[in-house]
């Protein structure tokens, strides 16, 4: 588990894990549109931000 707000590097470890997770997803029949990386990103971001 990573800190996101604590750690330097919180947002580029996120960023990558939303575009691992969204990569896997349009491999496996997702469509794009419900499989983009950076509304996750900005999504996840807004969560954490509160």
């Amino acid at each position: 588990m990573i800190d996101l707000i604590a750690n330097p590097n919180g947002s580029d470890f996120l960023r990558r894990g939303c575009e691992n997770v969204c990569t896997w997803l349009r491999a496996n029949g997702a469509p794009a549109s419900a499989a983009e990386p950076q509304e996750w990103a900005a999504a996840a971001q807004h969560a954490v931000a509160g």
